[in-house]
């Protein structure tokens, strides 16, 4: 069963295909997940 961060993290992916991110390499994509996630974390 997924988690809630399960579905925001299929939701962020999604938003960056659609969107045609700048985000071109994997490390990129990782990179901005980390950032998102750490954020959340410090937030909650």
């Amino acid at each position: 069963m997924m988690g809630p961060i399960h579905y925001f993290i299929l939701i962020f992916l999604s938003t960056l295909v659609e969107e045609g991110s700048h985000l071109n390499t994997v490390k990129d994509i990782a990179t901005a997940l980390n950032q998102i996630i750490r954020r959340i974390q410090e937030e909650s």
